[in-house]
């Protein structure tokens, strides 16, 4: 056997001396915390000057914590960081911390969702000033270096690190905060860089509304385009829960929310219109387009349904864009009570509709069963409830109030453009009884009499 390279033979005993490394650390008593941590000194503003490896933060500069007293006793945490570079775009993690040992308050337990196990943060180094601080865990896996200044003195750094290496810590993995502005305000510097993961959005929007685009031009159907509506939604609310952090309760809500909202949404209008022509109102687009319609869909139904998603998504990215406290409050339970009548009436109205036209003996009839002589339009007026429960779960968020005209512009499309006053004007010539129907019935809002039962 030839012998092995001496490059290879320095990486194998570099490797070898790595895991005894490892392994003695492992097998150490845990480090011991500071005697007692004074909570309401230890609390505000944190600038990150080192850290251990750790994924979550991989590529963040501008690392900072923010501490804060709740009025149960826990510790509210702000995590913000720039992804990328000083000027990328802010992330932040909010979390909930309790104190696990009352002797010495140096021995804390914290979490960033409500869901997530309790992790351990455990106060090793401190300050006389309370001007540094060191954090870590029992098994010494994870490790902060953290400082009231942006920068800390190349001195006092020195004399840390060599305690945390005599304290078993391996500081040779040890990684330098990038930090680089003035004072700390613990605020974004300025909303449009906060808000890029939602302008990153916009290019996912109009990239699948060109892919649903061009499938249209092979299948010669551009009503397809509505079969990806809400699957549109699905798209961009994991983008931007990828975008994040640290999945928070709310974030999980929204994506449990959007997906059982869109999926049934694409799944009825794809049973509703498989293996049947283009639909009548494509047709006469096409029609009135002529030859140049292939093109002219592009812009005028596509990339304008792309833009649309887009805006009335804002409720959606603003729950992973802004701080906000990660416990159920009761905008949580109004916002998912108010997107659940909204689903039920959106989905029973289509079921009942089906169902109706079914029956070859109601041909040409008007549907009169259930929700429907409640509301003429029960699936849109649930559709509306939707995105008003949507926008009031992220008014939880900073800045929450901003989306309102998602749900607005919701409700007016529903009522007066691509909804029920499109539809009526059809409805009236196609249907038999349609203006008795529309004198007992009201349009959107269910508040008519029950006239006949299912």
């Amino acid at each position: 056997m030839s012998a092995m390279p001496r490059s290879y033979s320095i990486f194998f005993l570099a490797a070898f001396f790595s895991s005894l490394q490892s392994y003695g650390i492992a097998n150490k008593p845990p480090p011991e915390t500071v005697s007692f941590v004074d909570l309401n000194r230890y609390m505000g503003a944190w600038y990150e000057i080192a850290r251990l490896p750790f994924t979550q933060q991989e590529g963040c500069y501008n690392t900072t914590a923010k501490y804060s007293l709740n009025p149960n006793g826990t510790v509210k945490v702000i995590n913000r960081c720039r992804k990328g570079g000083f000027e990328g775009p802010e992330s932040t993690a909010i979390a909930k911390a309790k104190v696990a040992d009352t002797v010495s308050n140096a021995k804390l337990k914290v979490k960033f969702f409500v869901l997530a196990p309790w992790g351990d943060y455990w106060i090793i180094r401190l300050g006389k000033d309370y001007e540094y601080a060191v954090v870590s865990q029992p098994d010494r896996k994870y490790l902060w270096i953290l400082s009231r200044n942006a920068t800390m003195e190349a001195g006092l750094y020195e004399d840390i690190v060599k305690s945390l290496e005599a304290d078993h810590f391996n500081v040779a993995l040890l990684e330098k905060t990038p930090q680089q502005w003035g004072d700390f305000s613990g605020a974004p510097a300025n909303v449009l860089m906060l808000i890029t993961p939602y302008l990153n959005s916009l290019p996912l929007a109009i990239g699948l509304m060109t892919l649903v685009w061009l499938l249209s031009l092979a299948l010669r159907d551009a009503s397809i385009v509505d079969r990806f509506w809400g699957l549109g939604f699905i798209a961009l609310t994991l983008q931007q829960t990828l975008q994040s952090r640290f999945l928070t309760f709310r974030a999980g809500l929204i994506l449990v929310l959007v997906i059982l909202w869109g999926m049934r949404l694409s799944l009825y209008i794809h049973f509703r219109n498989r293996r049947k022509p283009e639909d009548a109102r494509y047709q006469k687009m096409r029609q009135a387009g002529g030859p140049s319609f292939w093109w002219k869909s592009f812009f005028f139904v596509f990339i304008l349904q792309g833009l649309l998603m887009w805006f009335i998504s804002a409720p959606l990215a603003v729950i992973h864009l802004f701080p906000q406290a990660d416990e159920p409050t009761l905008l949580d339970l109004a916002g998912s009570l108010l997107f659940m009548t909204g689903f039920l009436f959106e989905s029973v109205g289509d079921y009942q509709l089906s169902r109706f036209k079914r029956d070859p003996f109601n041909q040409g009839k008007v549907c009169r069963v259930g929700l429907w002589n409640l509301s003429r339009h029960p699936n849109y007026f649930g559709e509306s409830l939707v995105w008003w429960g949507f926008f009031l779960i992220s008014l939880n968020a900073g800045y929450g109030w901003a989306t309102a005209l998602s749900p607005i512009l919701m409700t007016y499309l529903l009522l007066k453009v691509s909804g029920v006053a499109l539809l009526e004007k059809q409805l009236k010539s196609t249907k038999l009884g349609y203006a008795e129907y529309l004198d007992e019935v009201p349009a959107f809002f269910p508040v008519g009499r029950i006239k006949c039962k299912s």
